[in-house]
């Protein structure tokens, strides 16, 4: 009897222990501390779409979800795969790191950012599906196979073809799947080497501030004629890491705030939950050394953002427009220092307003060599606002080393004295609030504008600088380069 009771539990052991592999390998949630929330469907049902969340707190164990019903339903990974594909991209030595480059087909696609050469980090950024095809060709069937098998990712479905099976083809992961995934790449345990990961940690990261770094991957495929939305990805924060999957639906296919949707609606769930909250100030990578800062002011009742850039270069960091008041400017140095090991030692701003100047006299104390036109200087002592060091009275070509930052003046637009910043080496034009973001549905402030001749200015801008792979506006996003082209669009509606 002692024999087979010491059987019977060894027995159950050996069960647990082989359903807690299983948990882990297949991502399945292990805590059965899970916290419905209902009320996040007001931010579906905003853009119209179905769908759920689901986030993993890791130091309470503990999940919180909407519509739970479908946190374990497959669905079609889409480009969140680019985040595996980076994995056994790396792990195979098919790349050899974030910088290889392949070269363009000279096929014409549907986005602009995807037709030039592209290395693994603007391809993962840009999410530029050809970049991750001839990837996926050059590390063939039964590699990928294999590398599927052993991360145990989804269904691990390779069918439909080398280049497509995570697109229209029978891969299906699930959201918690995705955590579970997630979850094995932060804590370094899935088997790759330590660099593979390393590398594809730092092309993900999406945000960056002094209190929380969001590093995820959106996605957008189809099934059964169903668009399927994801943005996955975890927040860290000084002491907690927060695993998220928002996968979104629709049967609307002119339903144009899809795209929008995927990201928006896990921001405004992390903002409810008091995870990003109360952060005044927001880093992101956009290429090479450049960063875009984005900085808010309270505009009746809400947080408004403005972006400004800097440049990381061997003379020191170059900064473009200022944070929009002082007491986020050191926060922004001390981040920059403690990254980056180098100080700011030059600013300019492209016009007078305080989302452009606020920070001149803060930087000045600091020992920051400031600049700005002739107009643009006078037009701040005439505001009362800051003014910078030093002024140009034309068009002006910085030097440092082999950049160059070229300043232009198209004419008048937001202001009468709005300039534009060129990068030639990387073709990055920096619009200022010249340039509307996409993600704008009209002109913002236009007290001091010049409707009449904003659209001259603008299409001055373009006939100048026609080809820019980066457009950065004034405020909102820059996930595109069509700033300038909506611009025109909302000053010919506005002129309705």
């Amino acid at each position: 009897m002692v024999f087979i009771k010491l059987l019977f539990i060894s027995m159950n052991e050996l069960i647990f222990k082989t359903l807690l592999i299983f948990f882990i390998l297949t991502g399945q949630a292990v805590s059965q501390n899970i916290e419905s929330k209902d009320d996040f469907k007001k931010y579906y049902d905003q853009y119209n779409v179905d769908g759920t969340f689901v986030l993993y707190d890791q130091s309470n164990d503990k999940y919180v979800c909407y519509n739970p019903i479908k946190k374990d339903e497959p669905f079609i990974p889409a480009s969140t795969f680019k985040i595996m594909n980076s994995l056994i991209g790396l792990e195979t030595g098919v790349i050899s790191d974030e910088n290889f480059v392949i070269p363009w087909d000279s096929v014409i696609r549907q986005v602009e950012n995807w037709n030039k050469d592209h290395d693994l980090k603007t391809a993962f950024k840009n999410s530029t599906v050809w970049y991750y095809q001839e990837l996926a060709r050059r590390v063939g069937g039964k590699q990928m196979k294999y590398w599927l098998d052993k991360v145990n990712y989804g269904n691990a479905d390779t069918s439909g073809g080398i280049d497509k099976f995570w697109l229209t083809g029978g891969l299906r992961i699930s959201p918690v799947q995705q955590i579970g995934f997630l979850k094995r790449l932060h804590d370094n345990s899935l088997p790759f080497s330590q660099r593979s990961m390393d590398i594809v940690k730092k092309i993900m990261i999406a945000e960056e501030t002094p209190d929380f770094t969001i590093r995820g991957k959106t996605g957008w495929s189809s099934m059964d004629n169903i668009d399927i939305g994801w943005y996955v990805g975890y927040l860290e924060t000084n002491n907690n890491v927060y695993y998220f999957a928002n996968c979104i639906q629709s049967a609307d296919a002119d339903n144009s705030g899809f795209a929008q949707a995927r990201k928006e609606i896990a921001y405004q769930i992390l903002n409810e939950m008091d995870l990003i909250t109360g952060n005044d100030l927001k880093i992101s990578h956009l290429t090479g050394g450049f960063y875009i800062f984005t900085t808010y002011k309270d505009i009746n009742g809400q947080p408004f953002p403005s972006n400004g850039m800097y440049l990381v270069t061997d003379s020191g960091v170059l900064m473009f427009d200022t944070p929009w008041d002082t007491a986020q400017c050191q926060p922004l140095l001390d981040y920059i220092e403690k990254h980056h090991n180098k100080k700011v030692v030059f600013c300019v701003s492209t016009h007078y307003h305080d989302d452009r100047t606020a920070g001149l006299d803060f930087l000045k104390s600091k020992g920051v060599k400031t600049y700005s036109t002739k107009q643009t200087y006078d037009l701040c002592r005439i505001h009362n606002e800051k003014q910078p060091e030093f002024y140009f009275n034309n068009d002006t070509t910085f030097i440092f080393g082999d950049l160059s930052i070229q300043t232009y003046y198209p004419g008048e637009g937001h202001t009468k004295d709005n300039i534009v910043l060129w990068f030639d080496n990387d073709k990055i034009l920096y619009g200022g609030c010249l340039v509307k973001s996409t993600d704008n549905n009209n002109l913002g402030n236009t007290a001091d504008a010049n409707i009449i001749d904003w659209p001259v200015s603008v299409n001055n801008v373009i006939n100048k600088f026609p080809e820019p792979v980066f457009v950065i506006p004034g405020h909102f996003g820059w996930d595109n380069n069509q700033g300038l082209q909506h611009t025109l669009e909302l000053l010919k509606k506005n002129d309705k």
